[in-house]
């Protein structure tokens, strides 16, 4: 069977709108022949219509997704890659979640692109960053498979109907602010039929049955500093950093917390700036960290915005926690975030269940330790973010001030058991508090109190 190749595919699309054929493409409904025959049978006749040869556009193969071409190398990940093709594998609904920028869409299309062959049915890439309504999730993902929608019927079920038969997985990116009507939309496409599978990118999970999460790490220290060098040359032809330089630049990728977005658009600065101009800028790094590429979503183009977007998404609860939360400087346990952040309108009892919401929308990290109790804390662009929301909310004076009672009290509570037997225990707890002791010191003395 003959069907298009990627590069005519794009070639019949843009003679099918020069002559006005947009209309006919979208009122074509699948006949329950599977989408590769399906295809077939549009293009035929679309060629006809468009006065184009279907022998020179076609070839052996078969149209077997829709990815979005990639313009930019795929640095690191080799393991994660590795992992997920395993889980993909293994589980029909797996979820990539992460904290924004952290690279979900793309390693999910690297991914997707390795597992093509597993699909008879193909491999389809559904965008949900533009749906703002949650009713027309489905619609999306039955505009991206060509199905019509039927009048008086609703769009799920006839997605349901025709998808039942057919083996295929669907990567639905950008899940995380439509997720409930993602998670309902999961749940009856897996019922639906065998031979579905969903590969789905959030910054939360969408917590449906079946779903397997995945969490997307920060990328390590020598794939950080790789991306930074490729990205940079592609900035400025021939940049070959020194060693002093790498250095720099080995250490603008830790203050970014091993973030693909923000590294790339430090690495876009390299076009004007040195390495060390700026690493000293970083602390400003909102202002510093803009001019993403102009094709790319809004909350992608600078850094703020994507932090914002994640921002904007929690509810006034959680945002207060957040903003409270911004005051730990280094790290912090569930005890010191209840004496903490307790106040009006959050109770110790209500901390602990917004806290496990932050964890589950990647913006608070959970660090486990060798210690009795695990340590969460927040990766420094977002500390930064909700540290200048504190103080929009005038809440930073009381929130400081409670944090530096807390540390006060845990040294005066400290200093009779270091010579006792759980002294090297209190002595331990103490060097993992440094930094946190010595911030609410230094707020202390600034302020007199």
């Amino acid at each position: 069977m003959c069907i298009l190749g990627s590069g005519a595919s794009r070639y019949i699309c843009h003679v099918a709108e020069m002559r006005g054929l947009a209309r006919v493409i979208s009122g074509w409904r699948l006949n329950g022949k599977g989408v590769r025959g399906c295809f077939s049978i549009r293009l035929c006749v679309l060629c006809q219509m468009a006065d184009v040869s279907w022998t020179a556009v076609c070839d052996d193969g078969g149209m077997r997704s829709n990815l979005p071409p990639q313009f930019t190398s795929f640095v690191g990940r080799e393991r994660e890659v590795a992992e997920l093709e395993e889980a993909v594998g293994g589980c029909r609904f797996v979820t990539l979640t992460g904290a924004g920028g952290c690279g979900k869409t793309r390693l999910a299309l690297q991914v997707a692109e390795k597992v093509v062959e597993r699909y008879a049915d193909g491999v389809w890439f559904v965008e949900l960053a533009p749906v703002a309504d949650p009713e027309r999730v489905a619609a999306m993902v039955a505009r991206v498979l060509g199905f019509r929608e039927e009048e008086g019927r609703p769009v799920l079920a006839t997605l349901c109907e025709h998808v039942g038969d057919l083996e295929t997985l669907l990567v639905l990116d950008n899940c995380e602010h439509v997720v409930g009507a993602c998670a309902r939309l999961a749940e009856a496409l897996l019922e639906a039929g065998p031979g579905t599978h969903l590969l789905a990118t959030s910054r939360e999970p969408l917590s449906g049955s079946g779903e397997a999460t995945w969490r997307v790490p920060s990328l390590d220290s020598d794939a950080s500093v790789r991306l930074f060098i490729e990205r940079a040359g592609q900035a400025r032809p021939g940049f070959a950093p020194t060693p002093d330089e790498t250095a720099v630049i080995a250490d603008i990728c830790r203050r970014l917390d091993g973030i693909p977005l923000a590294i790339e658009l430090a690495a876009a600065r390299v076009r004007i700036m040195h390495p060390s101009r700026i690493a000293a800028a970083l602390d400003d790094r909102f202002r510093l960290l803009t001019g993403g590429g102009r094709t790319a979503v809004p909350r992608q183009q600078t850094l703020e915005a994507s932090v914002w977007w994640s921002y904007d998404l929690l509810h006034n609860e959680e945002r207060t926690l957040l903003r409270r939360l911004s005051v730990f400087v280094g790290g912090f346990t569930l005890e010191a975030a209840e004496q903490v952040c307790s106040a009006d309108p959050l109770d110790a009892y209500r901390v602990l269940d917004l806290l496990a919401r932050l964890v589950d929308k990647s913006l608070v990290q959970v660090r486990r330790s060798d210690a009795e109790e695990d340590r969460y804390g927040l990766l420094e662009t977002i500390r930064l973010y909700a540290q200048q929301r504190l103080l929009e909310a005038g809440e930073a004076e009381a929130t400081r001030h409670r944090h530096a009672a807390f540390f006060v009290a845990l040294a005066e509570r400290a200093e009779p058991e270091l010579a006792g037997a759980r002294g090297p225990a209190w002595l331990a707890r103490l060097e993992r508090e440094h930094n946190d002791l010595r911030a609410a010191l230094e707020w202390l003395d600034a302020t007199g109190s």
